[in-house]
C-alpha cells in the first residue's frame, strides 16, 4: 500500500472524515506511513481524537516541535509549512498520495524540500466508497451510496433477522461491530449501522466474516 497523507479539516474534507470520525475544524495533519496512522493535531484535539479507538497514534503540534518554530518567529503561514515538513521528516514520509484538494501552497513547500505528492483522487473515493457495493452482495442487504459520511446504513430486512439480533450475531459470531437501528429510535428497525473509518483492507475482511455468517 502506498503512504499517504492529507492535511485538511474533517468538516469539508470527507476523505479526513473517513480516516478520523470526528469533527475538527481546524486543519491538522493525516499520515500513513508503512501502514501506520498518524495524526499531528492541536492539543485541544488530541484528547478527542484518542478517545475514537480507531488505531490512530495521536501526535501534537508541541510533539512536533512548533515550541522551536515559534521561537523563528515566523509567521503563521510559513510556520505551517515548516511544521508540517518536520512531522513528514518525523514519521519518515519520503513520498506519499494526496487528495485532489490537498492545499497547493503546502504542496509546493514539501516538494521543494524532497517530499514526492502524487494526488490520486480516485484512491480516496474507493476508500469511502468501497463498503456499499460489498454489503450489497451480502444476501438480505440493500445499502445505499452514503456520500461524503463516515456510515451507512444497509437494510437488512432481508436476512430474516431484527437489528438487535443481527448486530449481537455479527460482534460475538464475526467479530464486527455494527450498531442496531433500533438504537435510534423505533423506526431504525431493519437496518444496521456500520462505520467504515477503517481501511479497505480491514472493510473486506470485516464484509467476508459477515458473508460467512450469513451463510451458516
Amino acid at each position: 500500500m502506498p503512504d499517504v497523507l492529507i492535511i485538511a479539516d474533517t468538516i469539508r474534507s470527507p476523505e479526513l472524515r473517513h480516516e478520523v470520525p470526528l469533527a475538527v475544524p481546524d486543519a491538522f495533519f493525516y499520515a500513513e506511513v508503512g501502514g501506520k496512522r498518524s495524526v499531528v493535531v492541536s492539543s485541544l484535539e488530541s484528547g478527542r481524537i484518542d478517545e475514537l479507538g480507531v488505531g490512530l497514534d495521536v501526535l501534537t503540534f508541541e510533539d512536533a516541535g512548533i515550541d522551536e518554530l515559534l521561537k523563528r518567529g515566523l509567521d503563521s503561514y510559513a510556520l505551517d509549512q515548516e511544521l508540517y515538513l518536520g512531522a513528514c521528516k518525523q514519521l519518515g514520509l519520503e513520498a506519499a498520495i494526496t487528495p485532489a484538494g490537498f492545499p497547493l501552497g503546502q504542496a509546493d513547500h514539501l516538494r521543494a524540500n524532497g517530499i514526492e505528492l502524487t494526488a490520486d483522487q480516485r484512491f480516496f473515493d474507493e476508500r469511502r466508497r468501497v463498503i456499499v457495493p460489498l454489503l450489497n452482495q451480502l444476501p438480505g442487504f440493500r445499502c445505499q451510496d452514503p456520500g461524503g459520511a463516515f456510515y451507512v446504513f444497509p437494510n437488512i430486512s432481508g436476512t430474516g433477522m431484527n437489528a438487535r439480533e443481527l448486530q449481537t450475531r455479527m460482534l460475538e459470531q464475526a467479530g464486527v461491530a455494527t450498531v442496531a437501528g433500533t438504537s435510534f429510535g423505533i423506526h431504525g428497525e431493519g437496518f444496521i449501522r456500520f462505520s467504515y473509518a477503517n481501511s479497505v483492507e480491514n472493510i473486506r475482511e470485516a464484509v467476508k466474516r459477515l458473508a460467512a455468517l450469513l451463510r451458516d
